[in-house]
């Protein structure tokens, strides 16, 4: 259900000092499941995954998060609007130039099924951004028609998450694993 139960459960609302948060997702790691990360700010952790199979890295990517859609459902209580919101449908949106025959392997398994979760690199602010809920891939081949244009895939990572955990969670990146 998407009410807090009273005013005291609302918290703070804090205001950045002079510094707002900006995009650019240069990398991201797809997550096995059964990868064993309890701290993603953690590198050894995340290098340990990594060693294990359990964490694959996309480097040197454009991505976006835009506007997630808003899951609806009824709203239980006869006074108020008609819907409250469940949840949020999230679609992030990324542009690989890095096409070669093993990417083409690479992208053509992650098509194949299901994952644990993402983790998205923002690059300009070294913070991480991690779902860990089932993610699906769309991944697609782009051979443009002018020699003037790259070649690149495009590749789609849809999931949902529930209101009481609606946005992916924050971490501070650790040096050396997304770069």
């Amino acid at each position: 259900m998407s009410q807090i139960c009273s005013f005291e459960d609302l918290d703070d609302h804090e205001k950045n000092d002079c510094y707002y948060q900006k995009g650019g997702i240069g990398a991201l790691g797809i997550l096995k499941t059964g990868h064993d990360i309890t701290d993603f700010a953690n590198g050894t952790q995340l290098q340990a995954a990594i060693d294990a199979g359990t964490l694959k890295i996309i480097k040197n990517i454009k991505a976006e998060l835009p506007e997630p859609s808003p899951v609806e459902g009824e709203n239980p209580l006869a006074c108020g609007a008609e819907t409250i919101v469940d949840g949020f449908d999230y679609t992030l949106e990324t542009t690989d130039f890095n096409v070669n025959a093993v990417n083409d392997e690479f992208y053509r398994k992650l098509n194949l099924s299901q994952f644990a979760g993402l983790i998205f690199y923002m690059c300009e602010e070294e913070m991480l951004r991690v779902v860990e809920t089932g993610v699906n891939f769309n991944s697609r081949l782009v051979i443009p028609k002018s020699n003037k244009e790259k070649q690149n895939y495009l590749v789609t990572a849809k999931w949902s998450q529930s209101v009481a955990d609606s946005f992916p969670v924050l971490h501070e990146a650790p040096e050396g694993i997304f770069v």
